[in-house]
């Protein structure tokens, strides 16, 4: 089973992966825009297991993600990818507009086209 995980070294994130890393089963492709929010640490710890992936993603680069959904043909797609800081939210209102809600529809139509090609309708 290959699992997308977006914001895969969030706080969320990371700890979601810390849970399904050991299942040898799952091929856990995680994305980060690795910006200050991401754990560093997290990424050398998952960085040792066979099955985890990770790519420097923004989700508000729709090319680059469409790109990668045909690479890798995901089963299961998990958004952890966001900007939660309300302090933030403040300063930088353009940052979670972009990633909170054009970074989804972007997830939600690669998500769509993808599910479109593929034959077995079993993704999620």
């Amino acid at each position: 089973m290959k699992l997308i995980v977006t914001g895969g070294l969030g706080f969320i994130g990371s700890h979601y992966i810390n849970e399904v890393i050991q299942d040898k089963s799952k091929k856990i492709y995680s994305f980060d825009f690795e910006n200050y929010a991401s754990n560093q640490e997290q990424l050398k710890k998952f960085k040792k297991f066979k099955n985890f992936f990770h790519k420097k993603i923004n989700i508000c680069n729709f090319n680059s993600l469409r790109k990668n959904f045909n690479i890798i043909k995901p089963d299961i797609v998990i958004n952890f990818a966001a900007e939660t800081h309300v302090d933030n939210s403040i300063l930088f209102s353009k940052r979670f507009i972009d990633s909170n809600i054009i970074g989804t529809f972007n997830l939600l139509e690669c998500s769509r086209l993808f599910l479109k090609k593929k034959k077995n309708n079993k993704f999620k």
